[in-house]
């Protein structure tokens, strides 16, 4: 598959962080990692397993894997800013080359999107050391990463962020739908956002509208959610894909209606002077 996919090519062609390739090309590291990581790895440490194992290699087509120092080295070569987008640009275009393929999906191949996708957001707590890079204390008391993650129904993830424990769990979840909802609507028609009750937030469900999709948050437990829910004129019907386009649409010739009252006014034309006397002998009449 992940010949047919290319992903060795779209790595390469994402990522650059060698100078020189001796002997390993970057996608020969994230292709080994996330390797090491199917099989039941969990550090870098684990990255020598895939060393001995000779039916792997065979499968691989290698001589060799990369071992754990040179890995380690790889790693370390995306501190720069900047870098880590790369990888992720990569792996999202091996993904949407994989979505493309009509044999994944079981109904009619007459759609040119598939109907619908259901995508879920939580957080989860990755309990660690406190010598970790970027670890910091949950609600809990213990040194832990906070890791949003954006998966399908069928638990495909679709987005990552990798945060401090202290972090709460829906901060940046806005953004992450910013970058992973365009993508999605290249491939389903709408798309559906669910999400527990720390979700149920402005900026949230402002980015659903705003991509023209659909969500379902849990509701927060507050004093005046049952008198608010007992009163018809503070609800709205959510727009659907065109009715989100068209808002948009509104909204956009709204705000340049705005700007241009806001510009200073200008002497009127000499043709706008006859209109205007024109106007007044007509009323005057």
């Amino acid at each position: 598959m992940l010949r047919r996919l290319k992903a060795a090519q779209t790595l390469d062609a994402n990522v650059d962080v060698f100078k020189r390739y001796l002997p390993y090309h970057e996608s020969d590291h994230v292709i080994c990692q996330a390797l090491m990581l199917y099989a039941g790895g969990s550090c870098l440490e684990d990255m020598a397993m895939l060393q001995q194992d000779q039916a792997l290699l065979k499968i691989l087509g290698a001589e060799r894997t990369p071992d754990p120092t040179t890995s380690g080295d790889f790693l370390r070569r995306f501190v720069p800013r900047g870098k880590l987008e790369s990888l992720r640009a990569g792996i999202d275009e091996v993904q949407e080359t994989m979505w493309k393929n009509p044999k994944r999906w079981s109904w009619s191949r007459k759609r040119k999107r598939k109907p619908l996708a259901v995508l879920h957001l939580d957080g989860h707590l990755e309990q660690t050391s406190s010598t970790r890079e970027g670890a910091d204390f949950n609600y809990k008391g213990k040194w832990s990463y906070s890791i949003l993650v954006a998966s399908l129904a069928d638990g495909e993830c679709v987005g990552l962020r990798l945060r401090g424990g202290n972090v709460r769990s829906s901060d940046g979840a806005a953004e992450l739908l910013d970058d992973v909802l365009p993508r999605l609507l290249k491939q389903f028609e709408t798309v559906l956002v669910l999400a527990d009750s720390d979700y149920d937030r402005a900026d949230l469900r402002h980015a659903c509208e705003g991509h023209g999709c659909y969500f379902a948050f849990v509701g927060r437990e507050t004093p005046d959610r049952p008198a608010i829910a007992e009163q018809p004129r503070m609800w709205r019907s959510f727009p659907n894909s065109s009715q989100a386009s068209s808002g948009r649409a509104r909204s956009q010739a709204k705000l340049q209606a705005s700007k241009e009252e806001a510009k200073p006014s200008q002497a009127p034309s000499s043709a706008a002077r006859l209109q205007g006397a024109e106007a007044c002998q007509a009323s005057g009449r």
